[in-house]
């Protein structure tokens, strides 16, 4: 099985005094359909920062060896800075090492950040179901606020849905982002699970 490093999502639990890490199960469930081994990996990794590299993050990868990543959906950008910041290392270390990445959601969200394309408010996508045009065909469960207000060169657009950008991937890097929860669908859907395969393959 290939060993996948997956991010999470940041809640916070006021009545405790706790800052949590946290995951759908239904994720690693996902994950393990389609051969995969998720690590997880938490937003307080990031403690030292030294010649522009975290050093902490940086020694942990190495010593996982992996296979490739997934930016996990939940939170919006600039809500937990060291999600952010933790999210923008993985897929800088992904590039920089020629490893897959796959974002979902806020993951697709954040890989759009990192190469600089802006979002934009959008109505009618949360717990919604929409029908893919384009690269995918098949209905999907969405669950966002903010989507794509365009792509650069360097990405192409694999799917769309009412005018909205559903799904991209780098034209020369290892980088793809879906704007939907394949998680979150009552039964696996067979098209979600070989195109996760392929992109981990």
């Amino acid at each position: 099985m290939k060993n996948i490093i997956v991010s999470m999502r940041v809640d916070e639990i006021i009545e405790r005094f706790e800052t949590r890490d946290s995951i759908d199960q239904k994720l690693i469930k996902f994950l393990f359909e389609a051969d995969l081994s998720p690590t997880l990996i938490s937003n307080s990794t990031l403690i030292e920062k030294k010649e522009g590299k975290y050093k902490n993050l940086e020694k942990y990868l190495n010593s996982l060896s992996p296979d490739g990543f997934i930016l996990s959906g939940g939170n919006d950008i600039g809500d937990f800075h060291n999600r952010d910041l933790t999210e923008l290392f993985l897929i800088n270390y992904a590039v920089n090492n020629d490893l897959p990445l796959l974002g979902i959601c806020r993951g697709m969200q954040m890989i759009a950040h990192w190469d600089g394309i802006k979002l934009k408010k959008v109505n009618n996508f949360i717990g919604e179901r929409k029908t893919l045009s384009g690269k995918f065909s098949h209905n999907v469960l969405s669950y966002f606020n903010y989507a794509l207000s365009g792509v650069s060169d360097n990405f192409n657009i694999l799917a769309e849905s009412d005018k909205t950008i559903m799904a991209i991937r780098h034209k020369s890097k290892k980088l793809e982002g879906w704007m939907w929860h394949p998680e979150r669908e009552r039964n696996i859907n067979k098209s979600d699970l070989e195109r996760i395969k392929f992109i981990f393959s």
